[in-house]
């Protein structure tokens, strides 16, 4: 059943779907939603804690920052030992890793169908694509923290002549249509919208381009056709 963290005046807590605050679940100085049955959560010491819906922690020790949310069983990580990496259910570091911030957050994203994003250095804006065994698949540039992999690609950000534009990494590294556009949306079903050189435009998983203009007119054309 749907368990939500609330804000309240003086801590968090989670309430069901009816309303009903769980009393065991109150409390936090900072609460995050559950993903894959379990949540992350902060203690007054400003240190996170993993529990599961009933309250109760999953590993004793605290972790000093994290991604706050699991996927594919894994969660980026610093605990509070200093040691990091991506740790599963029972806080194991899985994939030892050194993480980066960018603007103060994370500077890794969740995995999605067994890739992640994880910046190389505190310097530069070079990445690189892990699998969910720690291997290094490639690298590549992006000036903001990448989106997860949507129908196999991440969301990237890079400045060109003053500019910043948008372009599609591909789990292998290569740049979708081997170019950036000036504004772009996450895949969703194999398609996602682009703006390119001023122009509301769609663009496919193989790299097809079509403006939306043509598409409205195309449109219009089958419907006269079949009247």
């Amino acid at each position: 059943f749907p368990i939500i963290p609330i804000r309240g005046e003086d801590f968090y807590y989670y309430i069901d779907n009816s309303g009903n605050i769980l009393q065991k679940l109150k409390g936090y100085e900072k609460a995050f939603g559950f993903y894959e049955n379990i949540a992350i959560v902060m203690s007054a010491d400003r240190k996170y804690s993993v529990i599961d819906k009933n309250g109760n922690k999953k590993f004793p020790y605290k972790i000093k920052d994290c991604y706050q949310r699991y996927s594919e069983g894994l969660m980026a990580a610093i605990m509070e030992n200093g040691s990091s990496g991506f740790i599963d259910y029972n806080g194991t570091i899985k994939i030892p890793k050194i993480f980066y911030f960018v603007d103060g957050e994370f500077a890794a994203t969740e995995f999605s169908n067994g890739f992640a994003c994880v910046k190389s250095s505190d310097m530069g804006q070079e990445w690189e694509i892990i699998d969910n065994k720690g291997n290094v698949i490639s690298h590549f540039n992006s000036l903001d923290i990448p989106t997860k992999f949507h129908d196999g690609f991440c969301l990237t950000t890079i400045i060109q002549q003053g500019e910043k534009k948008w372009g599609y990494i591909s789990t292998s590294g290569k740049l979708l249509a081997n170019r950036y556009f000036d504004y772009a949306d996450d895949f969703l079903h194999g398609w996602a919208y682009i703006l390119i050189d001023g122009k509301d435009a769609v663009i496919n998983t193989s790299g097809e381009i079509s403006l939306v203009v043509d598409l409205k007119n195309d449109i219009k054309a089958q419907s006269y056709s079949n009247k």
